[in-house]
Parts: C-alpha cells; structure tokens; sequence
C-alpha cells in the first residue's frame, strides 16, 4: 500500500475543520442562547417565583415580536439577495441595512410606549414594561448582529457575540441574586445591558463592512419590500400566534399558570438549540444552493437538512414523553408536578415548527415567499378556533394543545405549497 502523503491533516486538523464547519458552530452558537435563556427561565421559576417568570414571558413576546418583524424586513431579504451581490455593491446593501434596522429599531420603540400606554391599569406589568422602553433596542440591534452575521456565514463571529452576552447576562443574574434584587424588570435590564456590549464590540470589529449611501437606502429598502411584505405577512399571521397564547392563558387563568407554561416552553426550548442552529445556516444556504446549483441544489439541501433534523429531534421527542415530567420536577421543583405531558406536547410543536423552517426556507431562496401565506393563515385560524375551545377549561395543557396542532397545521400546507412551487419552477 502506497504511504499516506506527508501533509494528510491529523485527527486534530479534522476534528477542527468538523468545528470550523458552518452547521456545527450554527448549532454551537443556538445552545449558548438557548442555554443562556434556559438558566434565566430558571433563576424566576426557582429563586422569585412562577408570577415573575409570567410577567417576564408577557413582556418579552412583545420584543420578540418586534425581533421578527425587524428579522422579516431587514436581514432576511439580506441573507437572500446579498448572495448576488460582492465587494462595494455588498458594503452598501449592508449599509442600507443598518439603516433600516436603525428605523425598525425607532418602530419598536414607539410600539413599546404605545404597549405602556395601553396597559397603564396593569400595576405589576409596568416595571418591566418600562424596562423594555429603554433596554428593548439593544435586544433589537443584537439579533440583528447576529443575523448578519449568519448572512456573510460568519458563524466564529457569531458565536463570540454570544458568548459576550451569556457570560455578561449570567453574571449580572447572580450579582442580582446576592443583592436579593432578582426579578423580571432587572432580569430585562441585565439582558439589555449585556447586549449593548456585544453590540458595541461587534460595530467597532465590522465597521469596514459596510458603507452607508444615502442614494440607495432608499431603493434597498423598495427591493426588500418586495421580498420582505410577503415574509412580514407570513410571520404576522403564522409566527406571532403562539406569542400570543401566554396573553390568553394569562386572561383566563392568571399569571402563574402563564409562568408554568414558560417554565414548560424553557425546558423544551433546549430543543430550538438545534432547529434555530440550523435554521441560522439555512436561510443563507438555501440561497447559496439555488443560485450555484438550481432546483437540484435546493432539494438536495431539503433532503439534507429534513434527515438532520429528524435524526435531531426524533429521540429528544421520544425522551420527553417518557421523562418529560421527572425532568420537569428534577429542575424547576414540585410545582411542575403533573405538567410531562404538556412538555411532550410542546415537544411534537417543535418538530412541526422545523417541518415549518425548512419549506419556508426553500421557499425563500426561489423567490417565493408569497406562496407560504396560506400556511400561516391556516396556523392562525387553526389556533385561535383551538384556543377559544380549550383554553378556558383545559389551562395550560389547552394552550399547548392549540399551538402544537395549530403549527402542524401550518406545516402540512406550507410543505404542499413547496412542492406545488418547485413543480412550477421546473
């Protein structure tokens, strides 16, 4: 047998390509957020109370709204088209987008004091509302970071933001802690605070990248309407319903049990480690795939990525039916007794949500976004017809119910609408 040549890469060298791979340090990045917002969830739940993690859920559905909006408008259409584009033509694309996420971020603003308005009656609301009032921008700017991140598949750059922001944020948690000032207004405002200086640190290392020209803000921002009104519709009508379920069961049954189904939603949440990961490489990759390979390219990278998430999330499902209440128990305390069946449910919701993710990002990358709209118009009717009918007698397993059916829903119809599109595409 022929000696190996002398520069074949060591068990060291490949294991570091393995850690270079985009996908692998995607998932890496997703498991320090999750992580991160996992170990908040669990300093309410455990050291305050269920209230403080209810109240701390409410509020933040409302930036996370403005996230997605601010994610549909602006660096969506960028993981899209900024493929297509190269050197300064590229600098002033990203510029443009710095711009629009400047205004998104002034709408957020805006829509948080209107939120503080409308709920003036609401006593225990108010301190934390106030506290998105003046750290909810930095959440924004830091999702948009990462975004652009994830565009210019700069998954190392990524992953060292938010590892700025976990430690910061899990730091000032325990300073909190010790001070006995822990609740969900300084949690927010630890949040906030982290995020200006991951902000800060990424804006000074990418300065060079981008290149604001008054000229073309303007018409980068038509171009991405154009893109971006169908995926807005989408996200408004299919994504923003199980923000609002959390409001629902707080109307029907209090602010405890809203905390017990974000104490629920955290645990399980770990999962998203794993479909957000790789949904943070899709976007960008489909696009890549269809614009170097074509029809053939994009399912491939379908095929792909359905097996990976299925391989995925299969036994994480399984797992929680059969230990989902002893975990349960085991982390949060006595009070999540009886609710395993609830996390199993939320469990099978995730695996639809990724069914979900990648239709919608094959899709994206054949420039047909519009075509997912009667998706989410189905997870929103689906829903709320659920939610009227089980919500006020079934509490939080009624709430889960509805949303875990409701995004199935969705998945069915938006998988045939990926199918029916590729067939016209050729």
């Amino acid at each position: 047998a022929a000696d190996p040549p002398h520069d074949a890469p060591g068990p060291a060298a490949r294991l570091w390509a393995v850690a270079r791979n985009p996908r692998v340090l995607a998932l890496i990045d997703q498991a320090v957020v999750s992580g991160t917002n996992f170990l908040t969830g669990w300093a309410l739940i455990r050291l305050v109370d269920e209230a403080s993690m209810g109240v701390y859920t409410l509020a933040m559905t409302v930036v996370i709204v403005g996230v997605g909006m601010q994610t549909e408008l602006v660096t969506n259409p960028f993981k899209v088209y900024g493929q297509r584009r190269r050197g300064n033509t590229l600098r002033r694309y990203a510029g443009s987008a710095v711009a629009h996420q400047a205004v998104a971020s002034l709408g957020l603003l805006a829509g948080l004091l209107g939120v503080v308005w409308a709920a003036g009656e609401l006593k225990t609301l108010a301190p934390v509302l106030w506290a998105l009032v003046a750290f909810g921008p930095m959440l924004m700017a830091r999702e948009f970071v990462r975004q652009m991140s994830f565009a210019r598949f700069r998954f190392d750059e990524a992953l060292l933001g938010d590892a700025v922001v976990s430690a910061s944020q899990l730091t000032l948690l325990a300073v909190l802690w010790r001070l006995d000032l822990l609740s969900a207004a300084s949690v927010l405002a630890a949040l906030g605070a982290s995020c200006g200086v991951s902000v800060a640190i990424w804006l000074w290392r990418s300065r060079r990248r981008f290149a604001v020209d008054s000229r073309v803000v303007l018409k980068h921002a038509a171009r991405n309407w154009r893109f971006a009104r169908w995926t807005l519709a989408t996200y408004l009508i299919g994504s923003t319903t199980p923000f609002v379920m959390p409001w629902v069961l707080a109307v029907f049954h209090g602010e405890d049990a809203t905390g017990l189904l974000a104490g629920c939603n955290a645990l399980i949440g770990l999962s998203y480690t794993f479909t957000t990961g790789v949904a943070n490489w899709l976007t960008a990759g489909s696009a890549r795939a269809y614009r170097e390979g074509g029809r053939a390219g994009l399912l491939a990278v379908v095929r792909s990525t359905s097996l990976l998430i299925l391989a995925g999330l299969g036994p994480f499902v399984a797992a929680t039916w059969l230990f989902g209440e002893w975990a349960l128990v085991a982390v949060y305390g006595p009070k999540m007794a009886g609710l395993g069946t609830v996390s199993f449910v939320i469990a099978c919701g995730v695996l639809a949500t990724a069914a979900n993710i990648v239709a919608g990002n094959a899709l994206w990358a054949i420039d047909r976004p519009q075509d997912g709209l009667k998706a989410d118009a189905c997870v929103l009717a689906s829903t709320v017809v659920l939610a009227l009918w089980l919500v006020p007698g079934g509490g939080i397993m009624g709430a889960a119910l509805s949303t875990a059916i409701g995004v199935s829903v969705g998945a069915v119809v938006r998988c045939a609408s990926l199918a029916a599109s590729l067939r016209r595409a050729g």
